[in-house]
């Protein structure tokens, strides 16, 4: 809007002129200024001026036949009326200079007829306006009717004006604009005759022959505009907004369609973009409502209209989509019109001629300077010239990016993401790669989320080409492999210039083009051959080792899906367990991997499997306790290829950490498949097994004896000790309380003691001090015991109440806390209890993150037991790490 010129942007001005009495021109004009709407001011000081009003050029022999039109408007018709050609001319006389001397009477009537003269043939209005120095001075009343009939003027049109009197001033300019009120605005008139205005414009595309095809189309146009923007900017000011969005669609609807030669369509996508772009201006700086019976969204039967109309964006995006399609037609239209070009040229000295929408050429001949036309072909080369000068792509960027922060702030998120790739797209045009890029890959997150495939593959032709020219082959063999596997298929296999460039470097999603795609990631992974395009920078990038993540928010996992199962329902640790491996493969040619490794959390556990060549015999090794296979790895097109293997297990306890489950006794893995998910981890055997046998229920006063007996099955016992509890079976703790500790008979269950097989002595004694010390807890040593032995003992148990009774025979736990530290950061749990046999190790891991470098001291671990007298000092070197 700001490329028209003030005169059409703004609301019409009328033009007064004024002769004669210049003292009082400055404060006429200021008065007539001040009108609401104001008024312009010719001021001509005397009368040997007036012939400025006249009309310019050679007069007409009125006997001739009419000429025919050279244009529709003049480009400064608006401006002369404005400036030049006035709608009112006041004339002022000093009312002695009329009444008083004969002669000045005479220069008077003589100034009158001149100025009658020059304006005879405008349509301007004369008013006489007779200057008094005194209300008290008497006119007389043949003076006035002299001079009007002199002026031949009405009786409303002679003014008596008296110079210093306010009040008079005012009456008298009110009554003027009174009777020059038809200069003003008369909007529903002015707005019937632009609409007959833009009618005949539509019958003239068809019916005039006065200019060639193309700029006789150009020519109505560039009129049409005029006239529309002078529609809409009286309607919306009227707060007429609904009447003004309706024009506005019958606007675009008369003059949708692409007229004329495809070698001029860029002319038409560059006219299209600005009434988008001009309206949107006018709803911008218009204040608009929206009418509360309009659809969010979709226009109804009653009411076409939708919300998104009545906001600025909506078509500032349109116009940047139309000003994208003149580029497209520049390209189309430079091949096209090359050979012209070179036989003909770009014809030079064309410039704007007079008329709005027509161009003409300078054509100098010595000091002869002629205005020749254009024929179409010349004006069509110098349209092309013109239009290829300018860099179409900033001011689209400037559109969309206007438009994508209007969606922005509505909260449409996703018409905001179709600016943004807007501006993306004329970024990789411009050569911006990586602002491209950056727009690209926010763009292409929504499309994923939301399935949007057609678009996605556009998308990601542009990714593919951008990490290409940022030599990054890592992102061009993503986004390469993803485009691959898009399910998405085109119709056909052939597609035209004007297809290919609008869909963009991706082409047309076909089987071949796919299957080209994954080749060239193929060539480019084997080094075989660069893909089309690349340059030594890409090439000198690919020399390090590719490595793509596929995780569950990869992009990748469409490419390659893989799925991890259990075949059995539980395991015992350190037994072996079937895995199954399965892959499913959605790129449009089958696939080889060379080599699947498989990898958990013990690398004793690791397997991997090689691919099976053609000219190579069967592969068997172990190498790093990785086991490894030969089999054959082709995966095709959607079918699943599952694979099953022995693995090691083995059990690794993770300490106490947030929301962690302790009885959770499953081992959890990610797969996609339909296949277990879930093993049940047994209780591995136990190293030293610890058998309690009870013959069933004691009577009350009966000695119960209940047997023990511990085997050492794979590890030795050193210098071990029984515990020995008993508790209340409804909960309490111990049986024995404090008042109860005098009395032995008050006691409901009692631990008399504890016998060896081969019963002697000592044990004997060891027994009679344990019931000594107290009666329902006891401790006794274990001799020294090999792997494969065995030895038992008796508990002698006597009850002198009936009694609900749970016995626990157990080993002595060691337990273990860490202080943290100020230097460091660790995870894992901070306190744990273990049981522990003596002589026996036992590890505890922690991954542990320094928050600062140099000499730094390792947590702090405190170790307790109940029984043993168990500790843990490392030396000051040990504990000691440089970071």
């Amino acid at each position: 809007m700001e490329d028209y010129p003030e005169e059409l942007r703004t609301p019409p001005v009328s033009l007064v002129s004024i002769v004669g009495c210049p003292e009082l021109h400055p404060s006429i004009s200021a008065a007539l200024s001040s009108q609401q709407p104001p008024m312009n001011t010719l001021a001509l000081p005397d009368f040997a001026k007036v012939s400025i009003l006249a009309r310019s050029g050679k007069p007409r022999d009125p006997l001739a036949p009419p000429h025919p039109p050279a244009g529709i408007l003049k480009k400064d018709w608006l401006l002369k009326h404005r400036t030049r050609a006035p709608a009112a001319v006041a004339a002022l006389f000093r009312a002695d200079q009329v009444s008083d001397d004969p002669a000045q009477w005479l220069k008077a009537c003589s100034d009158l007829e001149n100025l009658k003269s020059a304006i005879q043939r405008k349509n301007t209005k004369l008013l006489v306006v007779l200057v008094q120095a005194q209300a008290s001075d008497e006119l007389s009343e043949d003076v006035t009717v002299a001079l009007r009939k002199r002026a031949e003027i009405d009786s409303n049109h002679l003014v008596v004006l008296v110079e210093h009197d306010e009040a008079e001033w005012n009456r008298s300019l009110n009554k003027s604009v009174a009777i020059y009120a038809e200069f003003r605005r008369d909007w529903p008139e002015a707005l019937k005759f632009y609409e007959e205005g833009v009618r005949v414009l539509r019958e003239m595309i068809g019916t005039s022959t006065r200019l060639p095809p193309t700029q006789r189309l150009v020519e109505i146009k560039a009129v049409a505009e005029q006239f529309h923007f002078k529609i809409s900017t009286l309607l919306l000011h009227a707060g007429k907004a609904v009447e003004a969005i309706t024009w506005f669609r019958k606007h675009i609807r008369s003059y949708a369609r692409v007229l004329g030669t495809p070698e001029v369509a860029f002319l038409h996508w560059e006219w299209f973009s600005r009434q988008f772009l001009v309206f949107g201006e006018l709803i911008e700086t218009t204040s608009t409502t929206i009418p509360d019976t309009l659809s969010p969204r979709f226009g109804t039967a009653d009411y076409g209209l939708t919300e998104w109309e009545f906001q600025p964006a909506y078509y500032y995006q349109l116009a940047a989509t139309y000003l994208r399609e003149k580029r497209y037609a520049i390209e189309c239209s430079s091949s096209m019109a090359n050979l012209t070009t070179e036989v003909n040229g770009v014809p030079e000295s064309v410039m704007p001629s007079v008329y709005v929408g027509q161009y003409v050429r300078l054509f100098e001949q010595g000091d002869t300077v002629s205005i020749l036309p254009l024929s179409d072909t010349e004006y069509t080369s110098y349209a092309l010239s013109e239009a290829e000068r300018f860099q179409d792509s900033y001011e689209i960027i400037a559109l969309f990016r206007k438009a994508y922060e209007s969606f922005q702030s509505l909260g449409a998120t996703r018409i905001a993401s179709v600016c943004s790739g807007g501006m993306a797209m004329e970024y990789y045009a411009a050569g911006d790669f990586s602002n491209a890029k950056q727009l690209f890959d926010n763009v292409a997150g929504l499309y994923r989320k939301e399935g949007w495939t057609t678009l996605l593959w556009e998308n990601l032709g542009y990714l593919r080409e951008c990490s290409m020219k940022l030599n990054s082959p890592k992102d061009f063999i993503s986004y390469s492999l993803e485009m691959a596997a898009l399910p998405l298929f085109s119709r056909s296999e052939e597609e035209n210039r004007e297809n290919k460039i609008k869909s963009g470097p991706a082409g047309s999603p076909t089987i071949s083009r796919r299957e080209n795609i994954q080749q060239e990631v193929i060539n480019v992974l084997e080094r075989n051959q660069s893909s089309e395009g690349t340059d030594d920078g890409f090439n000198n990038a690919m020399e390090e080792v590719t490595h793509l993540d596929i995780d569950q928010i990869s992009s990748l996992r469409m490419v390659l899906t893989t799925s991890v199962a259990f075949l059995d329902q539980s395991v015992k640790p350190g037994s072996p367990l079937l895995v199954s491996v399965s892959l499913l493969s959605h790129l449009p040619s089958p696939v080889v991997v060379d080599q699947l490794e498989v990898q958990f959390n013990q690398s004793d556990c690791n397997f991997v499997i090689h691919s099976r060549q053609e000219d190579s015999p069967p592969f068997y090794s172990n190498l790093h306790d990785q086991v490894v296979q030969d089999t054959s790895l082709t995966l095709f097109t959607n079918r699943w290829m599952r694979l099953t293997h022995e693995a090691k297990s083995g059990i690794s306890k993770l300490g106490k950490q947030f929301g962690e489950n302790k009885d959770l006794n499953y081992c959890i893995t990610n797969q996609n498949g339909g296949n277990r998910k879930l093993i049940q981890v047994e209780e591995p055997d136990a190293q030293v097994d610890l058998v309690l046998n009870s013959a069933g229920p004691a009577l009350v006063g009966e000695l119960f004896t209940v047997p023990v007996s511990i085997e050492s099955k794979e590890h030795a016992v050193h210098s071990g000790e029984l515990k020995i509890n008993l508790v209340d079976a409804r909960g309490g703790g111990m049986l024995l309380s404090p008042r109860e500790a005098e009395d032995s008979e008050s006691h409901h269950v009692e631990l008399l003691g504890v016998s060896t097989v081969s019963e002697d002595k000592e044990s004997k004694e060891e027994a009679d001090s344990i019931r000594n010390i107290q009666y329902s807890f006891g401790v006794i040593s274990v001799p020294t015991l090999g792997v494969g032995d065995s030895w038992s003992c008796k508990l002698e148990i006597k009850r002198h109440r009936a009694k609900s009774v749970m016995l626990y025979v157990s080993l002595i736990e060691i337990k273990y806390s860490l202080v943290d530290p100020q230097n460091f950061v660790f995870s894992g749990a901070h306190s744990h209890a273990f049981s522990i046999l003596p002589k026996s190790e036992h590890t505890v891991s922690h991954k542990l993150v320094p928050l600062g470098s140099g000499s730094q001291q390792l947590p702090r671990i405190t170790v307790t037991s109940v029984r043993y007298s168990a500790a843990l000092t490392p030396s000051a070197s040990a504990a000691t790490v440089f970071v």
